[in-house]
């Protein structure tokens, strides 16, 4: 069973904030005009998914989306 001592021991995260997570935003985005991909609101997934993943358990996911559909 699980207790609150053992979550304790668990390495926290740095949160990001919104200029961190706009300057990976910044740089998937340059990354996938390098590989030629057209980037327009359909195609928000391929933008959102390495962006997820550099953002996991650091920025909320929902307020990154809603930003980078802005």
């Amino acid at each position: 069973m699980w207790t609150r001592t053992a979550f304790a021991c668990w390495p926290l995260f740095k949160a990001l904030t919104r200029t961190e997570f706009e300057q990976i935003g910044q740089d998937v985005v340059e990354d996938l005009k390098a590989q030629g991909v057209e980037l327009s609101t359909l195609e928000l997934g391929q933008l959102m998914k390495p962006v997820a993943v550099e953002i996991a358990g650091r920025f909320n996911g929902k307020t990154g989306s809603d930003s980078v559909r802005a």
